[in-house]
């Protein structure tokens, strides 16, 4: 919103907001009602309008994510490592075993991580390409999980297919990571 835009939204709501508050009174003996304003009125409609333009314009991404960014960063780090540690269950294709580890924390938790990441990049330089590396991961994510499910099934599935799926995964989030690195770095951008 640009500042000319700005004041002029506060004063039209100061003006609104006297109209609408108990500053203005009307004359209850005249033929036509007038409307006078208070000193109170004029008061209040002045602290709404120092209120409304004092305010800190709002920011691009959520600030909300964008603080929780480095704990999200964290939680995305130690989903790395329990990643990279259940590389025997893949040699070995132990499909339940797999499946039971991407759904314990700290993989379980890894989706709202980066989605949280994803938010606090959004008004970097990097956040299409961030976006773009989060759809990679989930895609990969999600691949290994079906695979793993075909798997306990009963499906043949190759061990190469089933290697590569896994290392597309951890070098899916490496890349991820290494753009989130980046992207917690910039900071609040606010709009003018």
């Amino acid at each position: 919103m640009k500042t000319v835009e700005f004041v002029l939204l506060s004063l039209l709501s100061c003006w609104v907001g006297t109209v609408y508050s108990f500053g203005i009174v009307p004359k209850p003996y005249a033929n036509q009602p007038s409307l006078d304003i208070t000193r109170a009125g004029f008061v209040q409609s002045i602290a709404s309008a120092a209120v409304l333009l004092i305010t800190p314009k709002e920011a691009r991404a959520d600030i909300t994510n964008k603080l929780a960014s480095k704990a999200a960063l964290r939680n995305v780090k130690s989903a790395q490592k329990k990643l990279a540690s259940i590389e025997l269950y893949v040699a070995n294709n132990d499909y339940a075993s797999l499946k039971l580890a991407l759904r314990e924390a700290p993989l379980s938790d890894i989706r709202k991580a980066c989605t949280t990441l994803v938010k606090g990049g959004e008004d970097g330089p990097d956040a299409d390409k961030l976006q773009l590396q989060y759809k990679k991961f989930m895609t990969s994510l999600e691949k290994i999980d079906a695979l793993a499910s075909l798997g306990m099934r009963g499906r043949n599935i190759s061990n190469q297919d089933f290697y590569s799926s896994y290392k597309g995964t951890v070098d899916t989030l490496a890349s991820f990571l290494d753009v989130a690195r980046e992207a917690i770095e910039i900071p609040i951008q606010y709009t003018d």
